[in-house]
C-alpha cells in the first residue's frame, strides 16, 4: 500500500492508482492520479484565441498600401504584436518571384531551372553564328569552343573550354586531395549506374592477360539478353527477379582459363547469360567444360538439348557477323 500525499488516502502500490516516476526508489510518483488529474486542470489555462482586428486596417511596410487586418491579406506571425507580417502577400509573393530569379537562388532555384531545361531542351545552342565573350580571358570566340550549359539563357557556359581547362588545372594541383576524393566518389557512382559496363571491362582485361580476343560489346550482350528473353540459356530461370535472388552473369562457354589453342576468348560467339546466385547455373559450371558439366548435371539426353540450343544462338550470332 501507498498512502498519497495530497488526499492522504492508503490506496495499493501500483500504476492502476499512480504514475510511474523514475527518480524515487519506489517507482511511483507521490500523487496518486485522481490527485494528480485536479492539480493538472488547476494549472492549466486555457490560451484564447488571438483576436485581429478586422476593423483596423493596415498599411504594408513595402508597398504602402492599406488593407484589412486579416489572414486574407497579410500572412501569420505569431511573434509580432498584431499576429500577422507586416508585408502585405502580394509584396511577398513578389519578393519570393525575385529571390527564385536571383544569383543568390541555388537549391531554392532548382525547379525553376529544371522547367526552364525541360521547355529549351530540344533547342540548339550551336544553331547562331554570333560571337560570344568569354568573361575569363576576354575574347570573342565562337560559340563551338563553349561548352554546354542548359540552365543559361543561351545554352552555353560563360567560360570557354581552354579557360575552363586551365581552371581545373589550377583547381588540381591546389587541392590534389579534394579533386582524388572526388574522382572516387563519381567513379563509384558510375560504376553503380552501369554493371553492365564493369562486368564487360572486367573480363575483357581477363580476356587480355591470357591473350585472347576480346571484342565483346555491351549491345551485344543486351542481345544476347534479349535473345533467351532474359532467362538463363540453360536452366531457362528468370535473371533479374524482384527477389533479387538471382541475377544475369556473363559466362563463357568455354572458360577463359582453358589453355587449349582453340579458345574463342570474350567474344559473342562464347559468352551466355547465365543465372548467378543461390544454386545458380553460373556458380555451378565454374570453369568446367559445358559438355562435362551438363552430362554430369542433367544427364546425357537433356545436356544434348541444351548444348543445341545455345550452338544455334552461336550460329546465328555469326551469321549476323557475316551477313554485316
Amino acid at each position: 500500500m501507498k498512502k498519497c500525499l495530497k488526499c492522504k488516502e492508503l490506496k495499493p502500490a501500483n500504476t492502476v492508482f499512480f504514475h510511474k516516476n523514475n527518480g524515487v526508489s519506489s517507482g511511483l510518483h507521490s500523487y496518486c492520479k485522481e490527485c494528480f488529474k485536479k492539480r493538472h486542470q488547476q494549472n492549466y489555462v486555457k490560451k484564447e484565441p488571438r483576436e485581429f482586428y478586422p476593423l483596423v486596417e493596415i498599411s504594408c511596410n513595402k508597398c504602402g498600401c492599406e488593407y484589412i487586418a486579416k489572414p486574407e491579406f497579410f500572412t501569420r506571425r505569431k511573434k509580432s504584436r498584431s499576429g500577422l507580417a507586416g508585408i502585405c502577400k502580394k509584396c511577398e509573393q513578389q519578393r519570393q518571384r525575385d529571390y527564385m530569379t536571383g544569383k543568390d537562388a541555388s537549391i531554392y532555384n532548382k525547379r525553376m531551372v529544371n522547367k526552364y531545361i525541360d521547355a529549351n531542351e530540344n533547342s540548339d545552342p550551336y544553331a547562331n553564328e554570333a560571337l560570344k565573350l568569354c568573361n575569363d580571358c576576354n575574347k570573342e570566340k565562337e560559340l563551338i569552343c563553349f561548352s554546354r550549359n542548359r540552365t543559361r539563357p543561351d545554352g552555353l557556359k560563360s567560360i570557354c573550354k581552354d579557360c575552363s581547362k586551365i581552371r581545373r588545372e589550377n583547381y588540381k594541383r591546389r587541392f590534389p586531395e579534394k579533386d582524388k576524393l572526388q574522382q572516387k566518389k563519381a567513379a563509384t557512382q558510375w560504376r553503380k549506374e552501369n554493371p553492365d559496363k564493369v562486368t564487360n571491362s572486367f573480363h575483357r582485361r581477363r580476356a587480355r592477360e591470357k591473350n585472347l580476343p576480346n571484342a565483346l560489346t555491351v549491345d551485344e550482350w543486351e542481345y544476347a539478353l534479349s535473345y533467351f528473353n532474359g532467362c538463363c540459356a540453360v536452366c531457362e530461370r528468370q535473371l533479374n527477379d524482384l527477389f533479387g535472388t538471382h541475377y544475369a552473369s556473363q559466362d563463357h562457354w568455354i572458360p577463359i582459363s582453358y589453355d587449349g589453342k582453340d579458345n574463342p576468348g570474350h567474344v559473342v560467339g562464347n559468352v551466355v547469360p547465365l543465372c548467378h546466385g543461390l544454386g545458380g547455373c553460373n556458380n555451378h559450371k565454374s570453369a568446367k567444360m559445358p559438355d562435362v558439366w551438363l552430362t554430369e548435371t542433367y544427364g546425357k539426353r537433356k545436356a544434348n538439348e541444351i548444348l543445341a540450343r545455345i550452338q544455334a544462338y552461336f550460329d546465328h550470332v555469326q551469321e549476323q557477323q557475316k551477313s554485316a
